[in-house]
Protein backbone atom coordinates (compact mmCIF):
# COMPACT_ATOMS: atom_id res chain seq x y z
CA UNK A 1 0.00 0.00 0.00
CA UNK A 2 0.95 3.48 -0.50
CA UNK A 3 -0.18 6.63 1.06
CA UNK A 4 0.90 10.35 0.20
CA UNK A 5 0.04 12.56 3.02
CA UNK A 6 1.30 15.71 1.45
CA UNK A 7 -1.74 17.36 1.76
CA UNK A 8 -3.20 15.84 4.89
CA UNK A 9 -3.56 18.34 7.35
CA UNK A 10 -3.82 16.11 10.39
CA UNK A 11 -3.66 12.64 11.55
CA UNK A 12 -7.10 12.25 11.40
CA UNK A 13 -7.52 12.50 7.61
CA UNK A 14 -4.96 9.39 7.75
CA UNK A 15 -7.78 7.37 10.13
CA UNK A 16 -10.38 7.89 7.94
CA UNK A 17 -8.46 6.04 5.34
CA UNK A 18 -8.84 3.16 7.74
CA UNK A 19 -4.88 2.47 7.83
CA UNK A 20 -5.39 0.23 10.84
CA UNK A 21 -7.16 -2.13 8.49
CA UNK A 22 -4.32 -2.00 6.37
CA UNK A 23 -2.13 -3.34 9.33
CA UNK A 24 -0.86 -6.96 9.83
CA UNK A 25 2.24 -8.70 10.07
CA UNK A 26 2.85 -9.14 6.15
CA UNK A 27 1.68 -5.81 5.55
CA UNK A 28 4.11 -2.63 3.85
CA UNK A 29 2.82 0.56 3.99
CA UNK A 30 5.33 2.85 2.23
CA UNK A 31 3.60 6.38 3.65
CA UNK A 32 4.99 9.59 1.90
CA UNK A 33 5.41 12.77 4.00
CA UNK A 34 4.77 11.05 7.09
CA UNK A 35 6.03 13.47 9.65
CA UNK A 36 2.36 15.29 8.29
CA UNK A 37 0.60 12.13 10.39
CA UNK A 38 3.47 10.94 12.81
CA UNK A 39 1.45 10.76 15.74
CA UNK A 40 -0.80 8.66 14.02
CA UNK A 41 1.69 6.28 12.97
CA UNK A 42 3.93 6.22 16.10
CA UNK A 43 0.16 4.70 17.56
CA UNK A 44 0.61 1.61 16.29
CA UNK A 45 4.25 1.11 16.79
CA UNK A 46 3.76 -1.81 19.14
CA UNK A 47 1.59 -3.32 16.91
CA UNK A 48 3.62 -3.50 13.76
CA UNK A 49 7.32 -2.64 12.39
CA UNK A 50 8.09 0.62 11.72
CA UNK A 51 10.98 1.79 9.99
CA UNK A 52 11.08 5.54 9.30
CA UNK A 53 12.82 6.51 6.25
CA UNK A 54 13.95 10.39 5.97
CA UNK A 55 15.27 12.17 3.01
CA UNK A 56 17.13 15.56 3.37
CA UNK A 57 18.00 17.79 0.28
CA UNK A 58 20.52 20.20 0.59
CA UNK A 59 19.90 23.75 0.78
CA UNK A 60 20.57 25.70 -2.03
CA UNK A 61 23.47 27.46 0.18
CA UNK A 62 24.56 24.37 1.31
CA UNK A 63 27.36 24.07 -1.78
CA UNK A 64 25.89 20.91 -2.83
CA UNK A 65 24.48 19.78 -6.06
CA UNK A 66 20.38 19.96 -5.78
CA UNK A 67 19.89 16.53 -6.57
CA UNK A 68 21.98 15.42 -3.71
CA UNK A 69 19.69 14.26 -1.37
CA UNK A 70 20.92 12.30 2.33
CA UNK A 71 18.61 9.18 2.82
CA UNK A 72 18.97 7.94 6.66
CA UNK A 73 16.38 5.55 8.55
CA UNK A 74 15.18 5.19 12.48
CA UNK A 75 13.87 1.52 13.09
CA UNK A 76 10.83 2.46 15.67
CA UNK A 77 11.09 -1.25 16.47
CA UNK A 78 7.89 -3.21 16.97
Amino acid sequence: NHIDCWRMENGGELEQLEISTMLDLRSLIAVEWADQVKEVILKYKNRVKIVWVKIDYPSASSGQAQNEGRISYEDLGN
